[in-house]
This record gives C-alpha cells, structure tokens and sequence, in this order.
C-alpha cells in the first residue's frame, strides 16, 4: 500500500529574525522589520502556507507588537495563516497572549 507524508512548511519567525538581526536581544527597528517582513513575504511566495511564531523563545521573545503586526500583514496579504506556539503559557506566561490577541484582530 503506497502512503503519503502531508506537510505544510511555516515561515519560522524566530530563523528570519537570526537571519536579519544576528543574536541581537532587542527590539528591531524599522528597517529591520521591513527586511524581515521582505523575508517572510517571500518565504510565502515560495510555498510555504503562513508564519510561526515562538513569543517565548529566544530571540521572538524581544519582538514587540510593531514588528509582529508588520509580519502578520504580509501574511494576511499572502496567504492568511499565522499560528503561535504556546507550549509554555501553562508557566505562567502570559505575555504572548496579549501580542497575538491585537495582530489576530488585525
């Protein structure tokens, strides 16, 4: 009997933000999340079906609302997707939940 593997590929936030920034633990600034966001776009374009996010993982955890929000953007644009991890909100943690209530509504 033949099978197939389903697989749907997320641009991962956190690899675009390492990939624009290095292992800077800051908030980006405007021409850093225009690059990011130019990344995410394409990353879209090429396939992939939405964005990931990780908000309590290095380095996603130093991403304010303006750089989430702009990357949310394209992907709405795009495709429509976006999906957040929140494996360790059980912690206590509550912060990822008040950025993706705002960029959800968006």
């Amino acid at each position: 009997m033949d099978t197939s593997t389903n697989y749907a590929y997320l641009v991962p936030h956190g690899t675009v933000r390492l990939l624009v920034m290095g292992p800077e633990n800051r908030i980006a600034d405007d021409a850093e999340i225009a690059e990011m966001a130019s990344h995410v776009g394409q990353g879209l374009i090429d396939g992939a079906v939405g964005l990931s996010t990780g908000l309590t993982y290095t380095p996603a955890v130093y991403a304010d609302l303006r750089e989430l929000d702009a990357l949310a953007t394209v992907t709405q644009r795009l495709v429509e997707q976006y999906g957040t991890d929140t494996q360790r909100w059980a912690w206590g943690t509550v912060r990822p939940l008040s950025f993706v209530h705002p960029v959800g509504e968006r």
